[in-house]
């Protein structure tokens, strides 16, 4: 595996890392509340799990190489990020303050596939 392929991964699974810590910590104080404070955590759901789509299939396509259709790569990317996800929302059940929610796993994968179909366009032109 080349240095850059590393390097790609080892960043995958620091923003994992990261996801981990943050879910595990217990309901985020936020001067707003109600249907406000459920906005920002929802949009925390996306920007996190948007960013984890885009280094997965970043890492997904550097790996193939031109091996591997990049739709093949996003497919990979939904299936790990949903697993990940799904992961995620059981290991809430055991923070306090914390539950695991079925719409937060489809807000994840949602976030993660976003715009995807621009980005598999334009991945094949580098």
């Amino acid at each position: 595996m080349p240095v850059v392929s590393r390097g790609i991964w080892i960043l995958v699974f620091l923003w994992m890392a990261g996801i981990l810590y943050t879910s595990s910590l217990g309901q985020a104080i936020t001067p707003v509340g109600g249907v406000l404070q459920t906005l920002v955590a929802k949009l925390g759901h996306v920007v996190e799990y948007a960013i984890l789509g885009a280094l997965l299939l970043w890492a997904l396509l550097r790996e193939v190489g031109g091996g591997a259709s990049p739709l093949k790569a996003v497919i990979l990317t939904a299936f790990l990020g949903m697993l990940f996800a799904s992961v995620d929302e059981l290991r809430q059940s055991f923070s306090p303050g914390r539950e695991p929610r079925v719409t937060d796993v489809f807000i994840d994968l949602a976030s993660m596939l976003g715009d995807r179909k621009s980005t598999r366009l334009n991945s094949s032109h580098t």
